[in-house]
């Protein structure tokens, strides 16, 4: 049977992840354009694809950028196409939380 500190830090990293690192996206299939009234949902990153002439848009945990697709860790940024370089200063302030909500959690 796991311990109340096993399951406390378990319930920690957990929160970390998804509330320090959640951004909101718009979610939407065959969507040229957005606005206030564009669904969303949060996860790591939104993505924006675009197929010919068919573009969507979702939040998911990982993402991987090509030709068609754009990848970006900011809330709502997958509004428009690239406005800058792949997320890696979002991986690194991702990866920057997430070590410190484990020091935190080495010192209970």
């Amino acid at each position: 049977m796991p311990s109340i500190r096993a399951l406390l830090i378990s319930f920690t990293i957990a929160a970390c992840l998804t509330g320090c690192l959640a951004v909101r996206c718009y979610s939407c299939f065959n969507c040229k354009t957005v606005d206030s009234s564009t669904a969303t949902s949060s996860s790591n990153y939104c993505k924006k694809a675009v197929f010919g002439d068919t573009i969507s848009r979702a939040a998911m945990p990982f993402c991987v950028e090509s030709s068609r697709t754009f990848c970006c860790d900011t809330d709502l940024c997958n509004s428009v196409g690239r406005v800058s370089g792949p997320p890696l200063p979002g991986l690194l302030t991702g990866g920057g939380l997430l070590a410190a909500c484990l020091l935190s959690l080495s010192q209970l």
